[in-house]
Parts: structure tokens; C-alpha cells; sequence
């Protein structure tokens, strides 16, 4: 599943989330560095990215030399807005799982 965002150069950028093997294949590929704040968050940002404008990006890397090259293939407003595309989702991940999480009103518990 792929959605569309647009970077602040305004071209189209096709993202897609790193789910499954794809995400361990990633973190394997990042070895001890994964989880370094900053560089992983730019990093998986641009390993979500599918294409810029219609040019496809690299595949996910299985490799930490790919991982490098990605950081030379994705430019920083592509990652931006694939960063900022990465949170909308968290935050939204977390507001359904906080609706799901509350109890639920009931005409057949007391005190409801």
C-alpha cells in the first residue's frame, strides 16, 4: 500500500510503510546504528520512499553500504516529507489504539 505526499519542491513523493521482513531486513542492514535518534528516523524515512515524482527510489537495503547510498539517492526534502508523513501515521497508530483501549459505554454493565 503506497500513498502520495508532496515535498516542499512540491513534486509528488510515493511513500510506503516498512512492515514485516522489509522492516528487519532494514534494521539488520543499519547493524548497531539503528536507533541513533536522528540518523535512524531520516534513515527509515528514506527507506519508505518508493519514488520522487515518478522516479523510483532505490529498494529497501539489505546492506549498511546501501543504507549509505539511499542517504545519496533521497534528498532532504524528500525525507522531510516522508518524515513528517512517518509521525502523522505514529500519531494515528496511537489515537486508534487509545480509542480501542477505552472502555467502551454498555446499557447492560452498572453504572453505565
Amino acid at each position: 500500500m503506497t500513498e502520495t505526499i508532496i515535498d516542499s519542491k512540491g513534486r509528488a513523493v510515493e511513500v510506503r510503510p516498512l512492515v514485516g521482513s522489509k522492516m528487519s531486513r532494514f534494521i539488520l542492514a543499519c547493524g548497531p546504528s539503528y536507533g541513533e535518534g536522528l540518523w535512524s528516523a531520516m534513515t527509515m524515512a528514506r527507506a519508505s520512499i518508493a519514488s520522487v515524482d515518478g522516479v523510483p527510489a532505490p529498494p529497501t537495503p539489505s546492506t549498511l553500504e546501501k543504507v549509505h547510498l539511499l542517504w545519496d539517492a533521497v534528498d532532504d526534502e524528500a525525507a522531510g516529507a516522508a518524515l513528517d508523513w512517518l509521525i502523522a501515521r505514529q500519531k494515528d497508530t496511537i489515537a486508534d489504539a487509545k480509542n480501542s483501549a477505552a472502555p467502551q459505554d454498555s446499557e447492560a454493565a452498572p453504572g453505565s
